[in-house]
């Protein structure tokens, strides 16, 4: 490092300023490429959640349907218009 102790102080300082703005272009660099992968994860994750809720709505659906059908086993006078409507 002789080579350092030989640079006047304006050159050390220039150096040193250098080095700081590398090191802080490289970590915002960094954050960026996480911050993406983050957004991207979370993206996924909606599209998951609303893919699942429509399972769940679509597995409502036929439980319903299954319990009118059920009762007009039982009651058929009564769901005979309610299961013709669907």
């Amino acid at each position: 490092m002789s080579w350092f102790n030989n640079l006047k102080v304006r050159s050390k300082l220039i150096l040193s300023f250098m080095i700081i703005l590398v090191i802080a272009g490289g970590s915002l660099v960094y954050e960026i490429t996480k911050m993406r992968a983050i957004d991207k994860s979370y993206e996924n994750t909606i599209l998951i959640t609303e893919d699942r809720f429509g399972h769940i709505f679509g597995i409502q659906n036929h439980f319903s349907r299954a319990r009118m059908i059920i009762r007009e086993i039982y009651y058929p006078e009564n769901t005979i218009k309610e299961l013709n409507a669907l």
